[in-house]
């Protein structure tokens, strides 16, 4: 990663920027948006699955 130091950085805020963005689309439609890292996945699957039953439940 020492290579290319600022490509990779500017690559990393556009990835972020975009993300916020397509949330924002998203919400403005009425769509609850739930984020799950791979890696929350990989460490506690059950506790994953658990964000996704009480967003479901949740009363809209």
């Amino acid at each position: 990663m020492k290579t290319n130091v600022e490509f990779w950085r500017s690559k990393l805020e556009a990835s972020v920027e975009r993300d916020v963005r397509s949330r924002e689309r998203l919400e403005a439609l009425g769509y609850h948006v739930l984020i799950i890292w791979e890696c929350e996945v990989r460490k506690n699957l059950e506790s994953c699955v658990e964000r996704v039953r009480t967003a479901v439940a949740k009363p809209q």
